[in-house]
């Protein structure tokens, strides 16, 4: 298991690995964010092979309780601080979806409300058939 350690750690803060500082990514700063990752120390990858080890040992494969072929995919669903990733990332960071929902769904969000996009696009707020216009008495 030490070596299968070894090569997880290699992929990821190796060249082209999400924690090489080399690696491209959306952050104003990419070196420095990617590269100050902390890379796993000793202790920490032998405390990882004992467990890994044990699971072998106790259930005859790694994984040890589920399929080693079965993946599951989770969706996150949030909302995201359009200002806090137009100040530390690139533009292209977050999906025009993400600024559709806040300008449509949520336009009392003052700071988060805009009218034109991070990529200079302009947002149309558009009525949907179930929002109607309250009268005022």
């Amino acid at each position: 298991m030490k070596g299968a350690i070894e090569s997880v750690i290699k992929k990821k803060f190796g060249p082209g690995g999400p924690f090489h500082s080399q690696t491209p990514g959306h952050w104003k700063d990419s070196v420095k964010v990617r590269g100050s990752a902390q890379v796993h120390s000793e202790e920490f990858k032998a405390c990882i092979a004992v467990q890994a080890e044990y699971i072998l040992e106790r259930f005859g494969k790694f994984p040890g309780t589920v399929p080693t072929i079965l993946i599951f995919t989770y969706l996150q669903a949030h909302h995201i601080d359009l200002d806090f990733y137009d100040h530390h990332f690139e533009p292209g960071a977050y999906l025009k979806t993400h600024e559709l929902h806040i300008a449509r769904w949520h336009p009392e969000v003052k700071e988060k409300s805009r009218e034109v996009s991070s990529s200079g696009e302009k947002l149309t707020k558009r009525r949907l058939p179930w929002e109607r216009r309250r009268r005022k008495n």
